[in-house]
């Protein structure tokens, strides 16, 4: 059910296109450690920033864990102290922005930039400084564009090998790992066509097995209290099954026998709602594209749900 109501949101919203149409990449937005002189605070203020302006160049930049990141520290910083009232602090600092391969440790792709702020402290100043950081930056632009290609061209060299690790994966019956790597294939790389096509046979697997799943634990709640409290609990799991799972007729004909069984108004308060929302789910029967969109959900939640290694990022330079 959950994942039902995140298709909707999905379907709500519209992807960002970097180059072609539908070239949809993700980066995760890391904290850098910052210079020498630089206040600890600023770590975050930076992340942050990062995040804003990269979304607004075209690309996902997420607060979570993926391949490839983006990050900024600050370097080389000159202070002076500008007489008030108010006393402020002007900064002068070269920011440099990486795109990183978070598995090889490489950086894909780094600029850097002259930049100053004054601000009543010294955090304030540099979060000044960082105004120049936004998509109206034509060397941001560039360097967008550039770590961008260069992603593009790791998932046109390597997308059979992670293909191969979604088969391995599914053949595990591990069905979110499996949409992991096969939704993570950009639509404008070599790829996506083959992994569009994996995606939708995990996904079918993926409802069926969760479909069987669900149907297992609804008739061991009906069995074990077949009264109005293991009604509820076993409409509870049927509602969730998948209407193009093919456990779904199973799950309606469970609920029909449960209904008849369970005293009347709990029947109409009850299983009238469900009734209800099983129409509406029938109602909202995916097109293909719309299954690859939530079996990217699937794979994207898999995903942020792995804990993340502990990187050291010393080796950015």
């Amino acid at each position: 059910m959950v994942m039902k109501k995140v298709l909707l949101l999905i379907l709500s919203l519209c992807a960002v296109s970097v180059h072609a149409g539908d070239c949809d990449i993700t980066l995760s937005a890391v904290a850098l450690n910052q210079g020498d002189k630089v206040p600890e605070s600023i770590k975050e203020k930076v992340k942050t920033r990062l995040m804003q302006a990269a979304n607004a160049s075209g690309v996902t930049a997420i607060d979570g864990y993926d391949r490839f990141f983006i990050g900024a520290r600050f370097d080389n910083a000159l202070y002076d102290v500008i007489p008030g009232p108010p006393i402020k602090t002007a900064v002068k600092s070269n920011l440099t922005v990486y795109i990183g391969d978070n598995f090889d440790k490489k950086v894909v792709a780094s600029t850097s930039f002259d930049v100053n702020g004054v601000g009543t402290t010294e955090e304030r100043a540099y979060i000044n400084a960082m105004s120049s950081l936004n998509k109206r930056n034509r060397a941001f632009a560039s360097f967008i564009s550039d770590g961008v290609d260069k992603i593009i061209e790791y998932y046109d060299r390597n997308y059979t090998s992670i293909l191969n690790k979604a088969k391995e994966a599914m053949t595990m019956r591990d069905y979110r790992e499996a949409l992991y790597y096969s939704t993570s294939i950009p639509a404008c790389c070599k790829g996506y066509s083959e992994a569009s096509e994996l995606t939708l046979a995990i996904y079918r697997q993926h409802i069926d097995y969760e479909g069987s799943v669900l149907i297992g634990k609804a008739k061991a709640a009906w069995g074990t209290d077949p009264d109005s409290y293991g009604a509820e609990t076993a409409l509870g799991y049927i509602a969730e099954i998948d209407p193009e799972s093919k456990y779904y007729k199973e799950g309606e004909a469970l609920a029909k026998e449960i209904s008849s069984k369970v005293k009347a108004d709990w029947e109409y308060e009850n299983h009238k709602k469900y009734e209800d929302l099983l129409e509406l789910e029938k109602e909202n029967i995916k097109t293909e594209r719309q299954r690859i969109a939530a079996a990217k959900e699937v794979g994207v939640a898999w995903g942020q749900n792995q804990k993340a290694p502990q990187y050291n990022y010393n080796w950015v330079k």
